[in-house]
């Protein structure tokens, strides 16, 4: 069934005789179900969501507004010879029992029942759902539903290939549905859906984008080709082998929708490459070439096959040429082939195969790295465009300069190595931002093309902000230097010269990161081609997708989790006037980062003005008054809130940590005004974490870590009932709810963070059994380590989870017990750490993601050996080796622990951390 409700609308309380499996598929509505023991369950779905009704369950399905006006999903039942007549529904039933009857069941007066509807209602009239899911949804004495009825798919990662894309959800990871599977599978133009069966299950196809052709193969000389596009619906019979084509020029999605509690498929490819190669040659006569080229692991969607296209597009222009050189047309058809050729070279050793496989010279040039390591394997340019496509590139108008010019502008820079994107005459007006939104002097002063001087050596007070001063990596006869001077709270800071940063860089191991470059194929999925607007400049957006893609593989955890949703929410931004211009920008940010690994002065000239642009907006909506539709007004704030945090994201690798304070200053009270708790009272963290809105969630965990690995308060009160059993549904919900894909932040261990924190302002409990509790359910939590991705990438993750969970009992010790970095089972879990730690080696990743355990940890650090692998291990990472980033002040404020803790010889308590960050922040 494919059904549409408004969303003034509600489909009427009902049941089946067999389960209901449902998948939305625009706007949202709001599902309700009690089951037999009486536990209830109300929950909102988006596009791409699913939910699963077992059989005999009674549940309703509610429109909402805050998408579309309404939602449209697609109903599957378990049972193909379902009908209508198979639904019981409330009104029908209720209509059906004497009155007399009614009154005694819910012991009311009879007159109570003298409107119920004398037939079924199906479908009905209702209101819009004002109140959130926790507000609405009535207590039960029974509690809620052990496993959830609904399922956030959209928000779940697809296994992405070549081709496309499969995401599978089976019982597996929706544990309820345990007789309907699905696999969401995406197709690029070209590409098919491998040829493979279904060994047990037919399957059942809906088709939700695009244009499809498939073939089945039923035995016996017996195959049938079928056309199908959006909306229709196919069937394959069990074991029946088949392929699905793209043959639109647009990117196909379907479901294949099976009777079954698990997935099931085999691959034909996979079949033959795991079978002896002599059977497979003697029964299909392939060469050996061919048969070392079939998959043991499952091409699931196959990608269009560039090679043999471009190979036939030579011969194509080979043969025509001799015949047609003087045919105006043809000279044109070439002009395009050979557009759609000029690539970048593939960089194969020792010769470029794509030259080699069209039997051309390969004329492209090579770029020199200016920055340090000798290591990084050179680049390539992309091939010189035509005189033809650059005279009609110099001809394009540019005399006008607004902002969306400026915006335009920053896709081509000058092609030169020390090229640079936005040009010194460019004003801030020039912006369209106004002279109130200029960077203040200073920040203009700050990414001015100076030569970085060394400071002369300052011994800073302690009213004196250490963020004027530099950082440098000591040498091994300088790491017993620090000495008192005589003066109470003052010590020295060695200014950080150029040579010292450049020879730590040039230590760590870049090559790994070049060579492997992108490992997971993010840039693969971010930068395939879409479906552009007519109105799109076709050439901006592609070069966008490639930026993000850069900042992804740099800075995202995971980020093959949210790689598509990326995709689509760069597209959706960049098709409105206004957003195509803020993602130009971010995007030149981006791409400065992604190259580098750290943003020049023009860099930040553009990342203040969006920053101030974003404050300035801020402040205007806090100044509006809260609307009557607090529904309404949550989601403005929401809003609101993700372009604070889209920016605050660059902010963290690239500036100081008290630029990035600021942006949480102006973030703070939006958030504040999107939570549903009234004014004054705790914000219910679990709430927040296991909320469908990502931005909820990113600044509450921002918020947390922010305190934690600062020593300073959070900026609101939170409500935290920790348990091992709320940590297990965070496990479940991991790849739904999740924010550990970004920033590596385990979200349990974000929930025990903020429970201890909860603890040391209520003090007067048994501290002792808490530690002792603490200390037995920590191994238990269950921390969710990706499935796919790369093998090496995957290690690294886990290291990281491994040193956060160090990093909680440091902290569960040193905060709830008070204890100082000398007390015995500090220093048993600060030398685990370190073993953990000089077991990997050195490499971005984990490095880049061990900031904060290495800052908790380091307070605890006593041995000067261990503070000099400490500090080496960040300053390898290149953006804390850069002054004025929040990596480099969080190297300043473990320096000024160690140095004070050293002049004054005691051990760190927890206290020194926040005074450091006073310091080294000036707040």
């Amino acid at each position: 069934f494919q059904i549409a409700l408004s969303h003034k609308s509600t489909s009427e309380l009902h049941w089946h005789l067999t389960a209901e499996w449902g998948y939305v598929m625009a706007g949202s509505c709001r599902v309700n179900a009690v089951d037999q023991l009486g536990r209830n369950y109300l929950a909102d779905v988006y596009p791409g969501d699913l939910w699963y009704f077992p059989q005999g369950i009674p549940h309703s399905i509610q429109g909402l507004n805050d998408t579309a006006n309404g939602c449209e999903f697609l109903l599957v039942l378990d049972d193909g010879t379902f009908s209508e007549d198979s639904t019981f529904l409330l009104t029908d039933w209720m209509a059906h029992i004497p009155k007399e009857v009614l009154a005694k069941n819910f012991r009311v007066n009879a007159s109570a029942f003298d409107h119920i509807p004398d037939r079924q209602l199906w479908m009905l009239p209702s209101a819009v759902p004002t109140e959130s899911v926790t507000e609405a949804n009535p207590v039960s004495p029974a509690g809620t539903v052990p496993l959830p009825f609904t399922f956030a798919a959209s928000k779940a990662p697809a296994t992405n290939v070549t081709g496309g894309s499969v995401k599978v959800i089976d019982s597996r990871t929706f544990n309820i549905s345990k007789t309907i599977a699905v696999a969401e599978v995406t197709v690029v133009p070209g590409g098919i859906r491998e040829l493979h069966w279904h060994p047990t299950q037919p399957e059942w196809t809906f088709y939700l984008e695009g244009n499809a052709r498939v073939t089945v193969f039923a035995s016996s000389a017996n195959a049938r080709t079928f056309d199908y596009q959006a909306g229709d619906i196919g069937y394959v019979p069990p074991t029946f082998g088949h392929y699905v084509e793209n043959i639109g020029n647009t990117t196909m999605r379907y479901l294949e929708i099976f009777k079954t509690n698990i997935y099931e498929d085999i691959s034909l490819n996979q079949w033959l490459a795991l079978t002896p190669p002599e059977l497979v040659k003697a029964h299909l006569q392939l060469d050996d070439e061919t048969i070392s080229l079939l998959q043991k692991v499952k091409p699931i969607v196959v990608g269009p096959g560039e090679w043999s296209c471009r190979s036939a597009f030579f011969n194509v222009r080979t043969n025509l040429a001799l015949n047609l050189a003087n045919d105006r047309a043809v000279n044109v058809y070439f002009a395009e082939i050979d557009d759609w050729v000029r690539k970048k070279c593939d960089e194969a050793k020792p010769q470029c195969s794509r030259c080699v496989g069209t039997s051309t010279p390969c004329v492209y040039e090579y770029i020199e790295h200016a920055g340090p390591g000798n290591k990084r394997i050179k680049r390539t340019k992309p091939a010189r465009r035509s005189a033809s496509e650059l005279a009609s590139r110099t001809s394009r108008n540019t005399s006008v300069r607004q902002l969306d010019d400026i915006a335009a502008s920053l896709l081509f820079p000058p092609i030169s190595e020390d090229s640079v994107v936005l040009a010194q005459s460019i004003s801030p007006e020039a912006w369209g931002i106004g002279s109130d939104l200029t960077p203040s002097p200073l920040a203009l002063a700050e990414t001015a093309d100076y030569p970085y001087m060394p400071q002369p050596s300052i011994s800073p007070t302690p009213s004196q902000p250490l963020s004027d001063l530099s950082l440098t990596t000591l040498s091994s006869t300088s790491d017993h230097a620090w000495v008192a001077s005589g003066v109470p709270y003052t010590y020295p800071i060695v200014p950080t010269v150029p040579s010292s940063i450049s020879q730590v860089w040039s230590d760590y191991d870049e090559s790994e990161i070049d060579e492997e470059g992108d490992p997971e194929g993010v840039g693969l999925i971010l930068c395939t081609n879409p479906t552009m607007d007519k109105n799109v400049k076709d050439n901006a957006l592609p070069f966008v997708l490639e930026c993000y893609s850069r900042w992804a593989i740099a800075r995202v955890y995971e980020p093959l989790k949210v790689v598509h949703a990326m995709r689509d929410q760069v597209i959706q931004q960049f098709a409105s006037d206004n957003g195509r211009k803020r993602t130009i920008m971010i995007a030149n940010v981006m791409k400065m980062f992604g190259q580098d690994l750290v943003i020049d002065g023009r860099g930040q000239f553009i990342l203040n003005c969006l920053a101030s642009d974003v404050q300035e907006k801020s402040i205007a909506f806090m100044k509006t008054p809260p609307l009557f539709d607090i529904a309404m007004d949550r989601r403005n704030a929401m809003r609101a809130l993700d372009s604070v945090l889209e920016i605050l994201a660059l902010q963290v690798n690239t500036q100081p940590i008290a630029a990035c304070i600021r942006s949480l200053d102006n973030a703070a009270p939006i958030f504040r005004r999107a939570c549903i708790e009234p004014p004054g009272q705790p914000l219910n963290l679990p709430n927040i974490m296991m909320e469908h809105s990502l931005n909820l969630r990113h600044f509450a965990t921002i918020d947390i870590v922010r305190s934690v690995s600062t020593g300073q308060p959070t900026y609101f009160r939170y409500e935290v009932p920790f348990s091992l059993e709320l940590c297990e549904k965070m496990y479940q919900m991991q790849d739904v709810s999740g924010l550990q894909w970004l920033y590596g932040f385990p979200d349990q261990f974000v929930m025990l963070f903020a429970w201890i924190h909860c603890l040391c302002e209520k003090p007067g409990g048994n501290v002792s059994e808490l530690i002792a509790w603490v200390e037995s359910i920590l191994p238990q939590i269950k921390i969710a380590v990706g499935e796919f991705g790369d093998p090496l990438l995957r290690i690294g993750r886990m290291v990281v989870q491994d040193c956060w969970r160090y990093a909680v009992r440091i902290y569960l010790y040193m905060v709830l017990g008070g204890a100082n970095a000398l007390d015995p089972r500090v220093m048993r879990v600060q030398k685990d750490f370190m073993r953990l730690l000089r077991g990997v080696k050195p490499a971005r990743n984990p490095d880049a993601f061990l900031m904060s355990p290495i800052i908790i940890a380091g307070v605890a650090t006593l041995k000067e050996r261990d503070r000099h692998t400490l500090r080496r291990r960040m300053l390898n990472v290149r953006e804390c080796a850069e002054p004025g980033t929040s990596g480099n002040d969080g190297m300043l404020q473990l320096e000024d622990v160690w140095a004070r803790t050293k002049a004054e010889g005691r051990p760190a308590v927890w206290s020194d951390l926040g005074i450091a960050v006073r310091r080294v922040t000036g707040r």
